[in-house]
């Protein structure tokens, strides 16, 4: 089974099950965003990264995606 290049655990999909789970909600959530402020994946990516109460493992994919330019 491969790993999770994020943490190392086996991975589901792309991650671990709590990387994709991560993943999952960063772009089911960025749809509403996109529809509400107009935001781009990157400028979403940037807010939700301000935003104090972001969780660890969101935190962990998007600093995976915007170090590996998965954006």
């Amino acid at each position: 089974m491969s790993h999770c290049p994020i943490c190392g655990r086996d991975k589901q999909d792309e991650f671990c099950p709590y990387h994709q789970t991560a993943s999952n909600n960063l772009k089911e959530m960025h749809e509403k965003w996109q529809i509400a402020a107009g935001l781009s994946w990157e400028d979403y990516l940037d807010k939700i990264s301000d935003i104090e109460d972001t969780g660890r493992w969101i935190r962990e994919v998007i600093e995976f995606i915007t170090t590996q330019g998965n954006l």
